[in-house]
């Protein structure tokens, strides 16, 4: 009976829920979206900047586009300098594309077309599902 009651609440402290799926709503900064294992495109900005903000709704929909596919993360400067120093950004914007292993695979800078962003992710294998752009 003992064995029993133990074993039973090993199983539940350990409980074998599903893992949940990362969605870029959820994730805000970039060492988080980098340990997710999917690809990520951070795009570091600033909220003045007017190629930045002509690319927010672009972004935006990219985000609700490859959500659980890729992580699409817009990094203010204000709030997120010194990731931006760590990552060398000279100019803004700058996009980087970071493989699911982590490692960058391409860097943008000026303003990037969803076009562009699509090809980009396509070259690492994130893929939209019989989407165009």
């Amino acid at each position: 009976m003992i064995i029993a009651t133990v074993f039973i609440l090993v199983m539940s402290l350990t409980s074998c829920s599903p893992k949940k799926e990362t969605s870029t709503q959820d994730v805000t900064n970039l060492e988080t979206a980098l340990k997710s294992g999917v690809p990520v495109l951070a795009d570091f900005g600033r909220g003045f900047c007017i190629p930045c903000r002509k690319m927010k709704p672009i972004l935006e929909e990219c985000q609700r586009e490859y959500d659980g596919k890729a992580i699409i993360l817009f990094l203010d400067l204000k709030d997120h300098m010194e990731e931006a120093k760590k990552q060398k950004i000279r100019l803004i914007p700058t996009q980087i594309f970071f493989d699911k292993n982590k490692k960058e695979v391409y860097r943008h800078e000026g303003f990037m077309s969803k076009e562009e962003i699509v090809k980009a992710f396509e070259k690492i294998g994130v893929k939209l599902d019989g989407k165009s752009s």
